[in-house]
């Protein structure tokens, strides 16, 4: 007994660090598989990759392969790792590099992040053909040529507009905080649609067309 303990004399006394616990000898670890690292259980089935802030993890291109169904949707496969049906591509940043870096969500998953590729330029030609398919497809940006009309009615704003692949007409909500501000006069309009209108420069179009945009922006 030591102080009112029970102490075991099955094997030799080892010290023990102040936060509980015990030494271990080094040349008695073995550690198998998996490692902790911050309490999160890390696979070992291959190499570490960085994680990319926003979620999902960087993509090596080498890696990629990129096909698109009959229909039109792109399927990922991942090289000695696991494939996905159903793939929307995006930009990371379409205006300041928009051949940078490419982000790959899951359709089919919330359109979920799956993963950002760095250089998408070294992927092979069929899947850089791909992708180059699906981001033209995500990324039909007409820009407005001129305003014809603009009127608001409960909270919703009806444009008619010339753009450079014709006359359209475009209904918008909650446009004061949709409006995206590109700088140097630059503006992007989305419509109840999904899709967006791109102003060059609203500063430089007709009086008119400046007229109606000021009341809106």
């Amino acid at each position: 007994m030591n102080d009112g303990q029970a102490t075991s004399h099955s094997g030799p006394h080892e010290p023990r660090p102040s936060g509980g616990g015990r030494f271990l000898d080094p040349g008695r670890v073995r550690l198998k598989d998996q490692e902790m690292n911050d309490g999160q259980a890390t696979s070992h089935s291959g190499p570490h990759e960085p994680r990319p802030s926003g979620g999902g993890r960087f993509l090596a291109p080498g890696r990629v392969r990129l096909s698109a169904d009959q229909s039109g949707r792109v399927r990922l496969t991942l090289l000695d790792d696991c494939s996905f049906l159903d793939v929307k591509a995006v930009r990371a940043f379409p205006f300041t590099l928009p051949d940078g870096y490419v982000g790959l969500l899951n359709a089919l998953d919330g359109d979920a992040v799956i993963g950002l590729v760095a250089q998408p330029g070294k992927l092979d030609a069929g899947s850089r053909d791909v992708l180059e398919k699906a981001l033209a497809g995500h990324y039909l940006l007409p820009t407005v040529t001129k305003v014809l009309d603009i009127r608001e009615d409960f909270g919703a704003v009806y444009f008619e507009v010339d753009t450079t692949i014709g006359r359209r007409q475009f209904v918008a909500k909650g446009l004061r905080d949709a409006i995206e501000y590109l700088g140097s006069g630059q503006v992007l309009i989305p419509d109840i649609d999904g899709n967006r209108y791109r102003v060059a420069d609203w500063r430089r179009l007709d009086r008119r067309s400046r007229y109606l945009l000021e009341h809106v922006i």
